[in-house]
């Protein structure tokens, strides 16, 4: 079923969002999936190691990832701006050339990463123990990520189409296709970590495939422009730069998942060795989810917040980001709880509990749960104010969590607490941005009265 733009200015907000946001959570979650798949596989399959692996070689990914979510988020909301004032070809346009941006970009990352591998992962924290199979792993996942962008960038136009369920299933296929490999290659084929890593890849291929042809079709409103034809690059430098303001703050808030898996890889190995970066390893293959459950609420709210902002409907504007802010405590406390009384079995799938590094993540899940609902509530908020183009208070939000926060926190908990203040570092810097976000918003409604 594809939503209509009569029902984005009509329909009750409930129902409408509501339809943006299963088909999303179900991408979302299957996203989770290949992430998780690739845990459960390699902790079974190779053991902590791997998993210290692999968590290392995910943190520079969130660059790509971010890269993604900014042009698309960025595309997303400017051409639903676009159909909103009937300007189909300027839509088409933009969604066109963030596509063909993205690629060129991640490509160019992706061969940097790979000329030097032994120095890639030096530089990523890798000890000398891990050198050798984290290289493995990266010469096979990073060439996927190439292709994946084509993906991330799509669904944002797929949603902006109407047709959210189709951008569910270029992540749902591959995230099942990916545990079915996983298996393939992990355990029946004892490939190692080689097989999780290019399992992930073939599984990024098909979903990329799913979207390109989707945007191919002649019934679509955004349906990609030749790339050849000079219509396809009428205004880049002005829509690529408008579409990079509005989607920077995503960028940014990937970047906080990847310095949070680089500060605390580098602060765990001081602290605690390699059973601490295969504990933290264990903890980071979960707050993607968590992550993810706030992009899927904000990108739901995306196409319903960009459409009404165009045409200059205040009210619904503000009842759709009442109903986000809604769902965003309700899912954060599902995951607080998850962290808070389910820490052995979370820790359990990937890794045995009696384990060295088990027992360390057996301790440090109780004090990410209180991260939970600020985390997601922060992404939110700042997907929120890139819907309807107000790009520097998102920008200055992401600002907050990755650098102003973040970092001092990381820096100076470990000092104070030791290995707890590791595990507090996340919880403290989003507290103190959901504080900063509250206070501005109330300021903001004052002055408006």
């Amino acid at each position: 079923m594809i939503i209509t733009e009569k029902e984005l200015q009509t329909k009750r907000i409930a129902p409408l969002f509501k339809a943006y946001f299963f088909p999303t959570l179900f991408s979302m979650i299957s996203i989770s999936l290949i992430t998780i798949a690739d845990g459960f596989f390699v902790g079974r399959g190779v053991g902590a190691d791997g998993v210290a692996a692999v968590n290392i070689v995910w943190a520079p990914t969130m660059i790509f990832v971010g890269l993604g979510l900014m042009l698309g988020i960025g595309c997303g909301v400017t051409s639903t701006i676009a159909l909103s004032q009937g300007n189909k070809m300027a839509a088409r346009q933009h969604v066109t050339q963030a596509m063909t941006l993205g690629l060129m970009i991640v490509t160019i990352l992706a061969t940097i990463m790979l000329v030097n591998p032994q120095k890639t992962v030096m530089l990523l924290g890798a000890s000398d123990t891990l050198k050798d199979i984290t290289i493995e792993y990266m010469l096979y996942l990073i060439p996927g990520f190439v292709i994946d962008i084509l993906c991330l960038i799509g669904q944002f136009a797929l949603r902006c189409d109407g047709r959210p369920k189709t951008a569910m299933w270029s992540t749902l296929l591959p995230g099942l296709m990916n545990v079915a490999l996983d298996w393939l290659f992990v355990f029946r084929l004892d490939m190692g970590i080689k097989g999780a890593a290019l399992a992930a890849s073939l599984s990024f291929v098909v979903g990329a495939l799913i979207v390109v042809f989707a945007l191919l079709d002649p019934k679509s409103k955004l349906r990609l422009l030749n790339i050849f034809s000079k219509h396809a690059w009428v205004g880049v430098t002005r829509n690529i730069s408008r579409q990079c303001l509005i989607g920077l703050s995503a960028l940014l808030g990937e970047l906080v998942m990847a310095m949070t898996m680089f500060l605390g890889n580098i602060s765990t190995m001081r602290l605690l060795g390699d059973a601490g970066v295969g504990a933290f390893g264990v903890v980071c293959y979960y707050l993607p989810f968590i992550f993810l459950l706030g992009n899927a609420i904000a990108q739901s709210g995306q196409p319903i917040l960009s459409f009404n902002y165009g045409r200059r409907n205040t009210v619904r504007v503000r009842e759709t980001f009442h109903y986000m802010v809604k769902t965003a405590i309700v899912c954060g406390l599902i995951c607080a709880f998850a962290f808070f009384f389910l820490n052995t079995a979370l820790t359990s799938f990937f890794i045995p509990a009696n384990s060295p590094a088990g027992i360390i993540a057996i301790e440090a899940f109780p004090y990410y749960a209180a991260c939970a609902l600020p985390y997601i509530f922060n992404i939110v908020a700042t997907g929120y104010f890139q819907s309807i183009e107000r790009a520097k208070p998102s920008i200055v939000f992401a600002l907050m969590r990755g650098t102003v926060f973040l970092i001092p926190s990381f820096i100076l908990l470990p000092l104070w607490l030791g290995s707890t203040g590791v595990w507090l570092a996340l919880t403290v810097s989003e507290l103190s941005t959901t504080l900063f976000i509250v206070l501005f918003y109330t300021q903001r409604r004052i002055k408006r009265k």
